[in-house]
């Protein structure tokens, strides 16, 4: 077996051109295939971390809470229930909110709105909603003032938005400033609160706020959590309708999830963020789908490449092997010979385009390709960084060299077959 390595080893470096061009194909589509799932994985990443940082990972919510989401299925944050919660070792940290649907109206207009109390800081903290300030200032701890989302202030007649196109000195890209001007001052809320009792208030206006979605921007109106629970049930204390929770380890989020119900008990609901995220999971599916089709694509259009070079490989050697069969070289083990030459060459592809790959993605992996203009505003818009994020799972690697390396086996089969079926009169014939 030494031997029959030695002759396939001199065999791939007699003709150096020939085995460099099979090794660079292998080697091309170990890197195409790496950088688009890296990118992809990447990207996954980044709307992941958006989804979860708007919900948390996961939610203690009162029995029922998400399907039917009533006021009145909302939960008493008791500090019996946060020492529960803070006992389980992967818990980091709580956010809680409360959540009711009222109608918003300043004088003669009126409209229906999703009423959030917050505490601001901690929601800051963790879920940059400052970030989303267009005019005005945040919120305090112990504010009375209310943020509104700036469609919603719109259509209420609260702001009044000027539109400014602004052309660049040296170049022809215009640029959309908005101005915002407060025409009231004054917000009034009047709903049903916890239990049927009549939620009614007048709040002075904070700030705007600018969301990425219509929905969002039409309809979102923060307070304080004080506020809203003085608002919506001043006769029971500390009511909330979720408790978001901070992991430190992500990869335990099932784990964390179980150990939670058993201690809360079974008045409660643990919901993951893919539950409540279910149309951000699925685009991400579907998009998983269409990469795997590209990637598949990028297969079938490498695997052609490498069997033309096979395949001229072959015909160039038909006469060599006609004269091993012929001075007594059994076919058999001219077959081992041309196999152990396309493990070579499948392994030095493979071997050089991860040795290539890895500190190519990981340097884009610690600089992501950053995004500008309204690109770069949109991903902003929807709490995601502005960057094109790439991905160092070692999955990645493995699967791609893996899957390459096996169709460069696979097309290895058509000198195989040759080699059975050379008909030597014909071979040197030609």
């Amino acid at each position: 077996m030494n031997t029959l390595f030695k002759i396939a080893w001199r065999n791939l470096w007699r003709n150096k051109k020939r085995s460099l061009i099979t090794i660079v194909s292998i080697f091309m589509a170990v890197l195409l295939s790496v950088f688009m799932r890296s990118m992809q994985l990447g990207s996954y990443g980044n709307m992941t971390k958006a989804g979860i940082s708007q919900v948390g990972y996961m939610q203690v919510q009162g029995k029922g809470y998400w399907e039917n989401q009533s006021l009145n299925k909302a939960i008493v944050y008791s500090k019996e229930l946060k020492e529960k919660i803070n006992e389980v070792e992967n818990v980091k940290s709580q956010l809680v909110q409360l959540q009711s649907f009222s109608l918003a109206s300043a004088e003669d207009k009126t409209k229906g709105a999703l009423i959030i109390g917050v505490v601001p800081e901690i929601e800051n903290e963790q879920r940059g909603l400052a970030k989303k300030l267009v005019w005005g200032s945040y919120l305090s701890n112990d504010d009375k003032g209310v943020l509104i989302a700036q469609d919603l202030a719109r259509y209420l007649g609260i702001i009044q938005v000027d539109k400014e196109i602004v052309y660049s000195a040296d170049s022809l890209e215009q640029t959309t400033i908005e101005h915002i001007t407060l025409l009231k001052d004054t917000l009034a809320i009047i709903g049903s609160g916890y239990q049927g009792i009549t939620a009614a208030a007048i709040y002075p206006v904070k700030g705007i706020l600018k969301f990425g979605t219509p929905q969002e921007n039409g309809s979102l109106i923060y307070m304080t959590l004080e506020n809203a629970q003085y608002t919506f049930s001043p006769f029971v204390p500390n009511l909330v309708t979720s408790v978001a929770i901070e992991l430190f380890d992500k990869d335990e989020i099932e784990e964390t999830r179980i150990e939670i119900q058993s201690i809360v008990g079974d008045k409660y609901d643990v919901m993951l963020w893919g539950e409540m995220l279910v149309e951000l999971v699925q685009s991400i599916q579907s998009d998983n789908v269409g990469g795997i089709i590209m990637l598949g694509i990028i297969y079938m259009i490498v695997g052609f490449g490498l069997l033309g070079t096979v395949l001229m490989m072959t015909m160039e050697r038909r006469r060599e092997m006609a004269v091993m069969i012929s001075v007594g070289l059994q076919r058999s083990r001219l077959a081992i010979i041309l196999t152990v030459e396309s493990i070579i060459l499948a392994i030095l592809g493979v071997i050089a385009g991860i040795l290539i790959s890895y500190p190519f993605i990981y340097y884009l992996f610690l600089n992501p390709i950053p995004l500008e203009g309204e690109m770069a505003e949109m991903m902003t818009s929807f709490n995601m960084e502005p960057i094109i994020p790439f991905s160092m799972d070692f999955s990645i690697f493995y699967n791609q060299a893996l899957v390459i390396f096996i169709l460069a086996l696979l097309i290895a089969l058509y000198p195989l077959f040759t080699a059975f079926r050379l008909q030597l009169i014909k071979a040197f014939n030609k």
